[in-house]
């Protein structure tokens, strides 16, 4: 929801109020604030809840405590660095699908998007003229559907979503080269809630697959998601990177 939220505020102020993006910007700052007292509001709450609910240890149930701390067989004795690329190794084709799902889903959608929607800018017509905002409104909205379908239909087969993410890539990237190929406006639109419901997917499915895969022993899961989570970032990070160069290089003259 916060994803199609800040998507429709954005449109409704930029492209129906008319709004400059600094006005913009300016106008939803405060919700920095608002987020900020709920994290620790919520985190004090759950935090006095949950002292509430210990029990004191005795003497020898804390002396037992503390020697399975430190026994090698529940938590073993290494390295943070050795403990990375041991539990890497469980969730090393998640996390690498996750990366290559997120650069593409961000090039397409904030690259590639914003520059074939550049192509229409001139047009009279609104749907054309504020495209852009359009296409990402109706990415997060395909995200939401596709991130709320769990409980209906589960993934297993990650690699499916992902070539198909590929796919979307070398359309999109077809059509930043050649405009005179860009697509009607309105199967631009299909495409991208088609393109917002595949992101949605993996990444719902994904962490379904760490929360329940038994291959992953309990004392690393957290550490696990964890390391996915970087490399969600890592994907994101190479997308700007990736659209940086392409902007100044070989698709400065499209």
């Amino acid at each position: 929801m916060a994803g199609v939220g800040g998507a429709l505020a954005y449109l409704l102020l930029f492209s129906v109020m008319k709004l400059s993006n600094s006005t913009v910007f300016l106008l939803l700052a405060p919700l920095n604030l608002v987020y900020m007292f709920a994290f620790v509001w919520i985190t004090r709450s759950r935090s006095q809840t949950m002292d509430e609910k210990l029990e004191p240890l005795s003497p020898i149930k804390e002396s037992k405590e503390l020697t399975n701390l430190q026994d090698p067989d529940v938590f073993g004795y290494e390295s943070s660095f050795l403990r990375f690329f041991r539990v890497f190794g469980y969730v090393a084709s998640i996390a690498l699908q996750m990366a290559a799902v997120y650069f593409f889903e961000y090039v397409v959608c904030y690259g590639f998007g914003s520059r074939i929607a550049n192509y229409e800018k001139d047009s009279t017509q609104w749907a054309y003229s504020h495209a852009y905002e359009i296409l990402c409104f109706l990415y997060q909205i395909g995200v939401l559907i596709s991130r709320s379908s769990l409980s209906v239909i589960q993934i297993k087969k990650l690699w499916i979503l992902t070539t198909l993410r590929g796919c979307n890539f070398l359309v999109w990237f077809y059509m930043a080269l050649n405009p005179q190929s860009i697509l009607p406006i309105g199967i631009l639109f299909a495409h991208m809630v088609f393109i917002g419901l595949l992101g949605g997917a993996s990444y719902v499915n994904s962490f379904a697959l760490l929360m329940n895969t038994r291959t992953i022993p309990e004392q690393d899961r957290e550490f696990a998601i964890n390391i996915v989570a970087i490399f969600i970032t890592l994907g994101t990070v190479g997308s700007a990177l990736f659209e940086l160069i392409a902007d100044n290089t070989f698709l400065l003259k499209h």
